[in-house]
């Protein structure tokens, strides 16, 4: 019965999730899986359908994601092309 119990728990606590922060830190608009950047593009990707990327960490199907921006590596702006989403998306930011 203790092991039976002890597993409940686990299973529990490992089926709990968090919201996931997407950290950009490069204003080009690729998908390069590997290459330690994080850009727009993959994070809305990931975000947007819950998936996982290894730059950017994974979405959360439970919480709502976020995304935020190292303006000191974008420099306050980027360029982003039509993206395709898996779910609704909400894009806010600072002036």
């Amino acid at each position: 019965m203790r092991i039976l119990i002890s597993f409940l728990v686990l299973l529990c606590v490992t089926t709990l999730t968090t919201a996931t922060t997407f950290s950009v830190n490069s204003g080009a608009d690729t998908t390069i899986v590997g290459d330690g950047e994080c850009t727009l593009r993959e994070a809305v990707i990931a975000a947007s359908f819950d998936s996982t990327n290894i730059d950017c960490g994974s979405g959360s199907s439970m919480e709502e994601d976020v995304i935020q921006f190292d303006w000191s590596v974008l420099g306050g702006m980027f360029n982003l092309q039509f993206i395709n989403l898996g779910s609704a998306l909400q894009v806010s930011g600072g002036s």
